[in-house]
Order: C-alpha cells, then sequence, then structure tokens
C-alpha cells in the first residue's frame, strides 16, 4: 500500500516533487520524502516523514488567514530544527505499557 501511496503518476512530467496517493512527495537522495498538510475551519496541520526515517507532526487548533505563509514558516522551521540534531537516540522512547 505505501509502495503504491508513493509511487509517481504514470504521466509524470520532469517535477521535483509530484502528488502520490494521499501525500506529496519529493525524490531526494537516499529515497523520499512526502509530506501532506491540510486545514479545516479552526486546524491547521502537517505531516512528514523524511528519506532518512524521521517523522513529525505539528497540529494546531487555528487557521491562519495566510495558510500558505504559515505553511511555508511552519515547514521551514521544523526542518530547521529537524536538521539541527546531531544524533537521533535509538529504539522506541514511548514504548506501549
Amino acid at each position: 500500500t505505501v509502495k503504491l501511496m508513493l509511487a509517481p503518476p504514470p504521466r509524470l512530467e520532469q517535477k521535483t516533487s509530484y502528488y502520490g496517493l494521499g501525500f506529496s512527495v519529493r525524490p531526494v537522495k537516499g529515497g523520499l520524502n512526502w509530506w501532506h498538510s491540510g486545514s479545516h475551519a479552526g486546524t491547521k496541520t502537517l505531516a512528514v516523514r523524511t528519506a532518512g526515517g524521521q517523522a513529525w507532526v505539528a497540529t494546531f487548533n487555528m487557521r491562519p488567514k495566510d495558510r500558505n505563509g504559515f505553511a511555508h514558516d511552519l515547514d521551514v522551521t521544523l526542518w530547521r530544527a529537524a536538521n539541527a540534531v546531531k544524533s537521533w537516540p535509538d529504539g522506541d522512547l514511548f514504548p506501549v505499557q
């Protein structure tokens, strides 16, 4: 299912990213970065999974007037934070009890 979800469309023209089945996808060195963002009245969300296996989700209980500017600033800020991490911990930090 994930393979189908991330597959490029049949007639993909040369682009830096494309929309798969539910996620935007960008091929990068080492794999694929994929993400989805959205909003409804009173909410804004962003979910990202990197080619390196990291993932993050941000959810807000507001929808700013400048949704595109907000989404861009949020994306840039979270990538900057992730790239600043020198060493990621191994193992599950939230094991099910």
